[in-house]
């Protein structure tokens, strides 16, 4: 089987989607050693790992959406003989070919207010219309599983849950040398509280800061609070929260950080807080308890899924909650420990390895169902 699969958001720091499509198509290419992969890319530089498998090959198309959705992927697809492709969110209008998309939230569809005008109008239109013309949906929790079928009322059989994972570079208890060369680089001194991901509303920075605020002012511990992660739509207003915060030093933003200091930066904290109001997956959570770093998170959406009992679960709408939470957790060293064994054993329920192979199942299964002449693998 030839499948394409649209990577275009590789380079492009979209953090979840991008860990996703990278790690996702670079797995399908190991595991599928019987399958040819053709995988669409806007940055040359993208999606390196892949680029070196004898059974995989990176195609570039434009940047544009409506180039790359409307004329080069129907284009490549036909050219390069593929049997399949797969999306994410959105398809080209015109295929002629089986697809299956992958959806990780439909945020835009709960919580219209956090999202600019313009993506709104494409999110609202488009991804309605895929998903009903789409062989299959992948969503990549129960919680999206379910929003997925209430939302636009498809059947129950045409969702299949495949999990995120951390990235492969993430892991324990890097060499202290790296975790003091990054505290160096952003300013960051002594103990920290890290967030990670993009600056938007639904992600509740300003409730975090105020509960940041209130643990500063029932403690006497020197701490920081740490946000790693560029500013994306409609972004928080942060106000005067933010700039006394940042006078003090008790605050740093470091925008976006390179997928080499991750691994440093989570290990390094004391506690990571993401008290999102709504995530399809949440795979920063993820990836801060494949660094054995201690995690607060929402209990709500597809966070206390993701996260079961290895995380301190907090209401996300209570500034109160989350500070009681984020206090308890960094003057507790027992329960940080607790948490941080807990959080590495969680995460061995994640794999993209385990991803790939569900995968590549769903596209047999989709070839299969649609009597498509090159339906054996080659």
């Amino acid at each position: 089987m030839r499948i394409a699969f649209d990577a275009h958001m590789v380079g492009s720091r979209e953090t979840g989607n991008e860990v996703y499509a990278r790690n996702i198509a670079s797995a399908m290419a190991r595991a599928g050693k019987n399958h040819e992969m053709v995988i669409f890319v806007t940055r040359p530089s993208a999606l390196t790992e892949a680029r070196a498998l004898p059974n995989c090959s990176l195609v570039a198309v434009p940047s544009s959406p409506f180039l790359r959705l409307g004329l080069a992927i129907p284009y490549q697809v036909w050219h390069r003989k593929a049997d399949l492709l797969h999306v994410t969110y959105v398809a080209p209008p015109i295929l002629g070919k089986p697809f299956v998309v992958t959806v990780h939230d439909v945020s835009f569809e709960r919580f219209p207010e956090f999202f600019g005008l313009r993506d709104l109008a494409v999110l609202k239109s488009l991804v309605p219309m895929t998903v009903r013309r789409a062989h299959r949906v992948i969503a990549v929790s129960h919680f999206t599983k379910q929003e997925i079928i209430d939302v636009y009322r498809i059947p129950e059989s045409k969702v299949v849950v495949i999990h995120e994972a951390a990235d492969a570079t993430l892991g324990p208890y890097p060499q202290a040398s790296e975790i003091d060369r990054v505290r160096a680089k952003y300013g960051i001194h002594g103990e920290y509280i890290l967030y990670v991901g993009n600056i938007q509303k639904r992600k509740n920075i300003a409730r975090l800061l105020r509960a940041f605020s209130a643990v500063q002012a029932r403690s006497d511990l020197p701490l920081q609070l740490v946000v790693a992660g560029q500013e994306t739509g409609r972004a928080e207003h942060l106000g005067e929260i933010e700039r006394n915060l940042c006078r003090q030093g008790q605050v740093r933003f470091l925008g976006f950080v390179p997928q080499e200091d991750m691994a440093p930066l989570y290990s390094g904290a004391l506690v990571f807080a993401y008290p999102s109001l709504y995530e399809g997956f949440g795979l920063p959570v993820v990836e801060a308890m494949a660094c054995g770093t201690p995690v607060l998170t929402s209990n709500s959406s597809a966070l206390a899924e993701v996260a079961g009992d290895s995380a301190m679960l907090v209401d996300p709408l209570s500034v109160e909650d989350i500070a009681r939470g984020l206090l308890t957790i960094v003057t507790d060293a027992d329960l940080r420990h607790r948490l941080s064994n807990a959080g590495r054993e969680n995460v061995c329920r994640f794999s993209w390895e385990t991803s790939a192979r569900k995968t590549l199942e769903v596209y047999e299964q989709v070839m299969s169902e649609s009597h498509h002449p090159k339906v054996r693998n080659r």
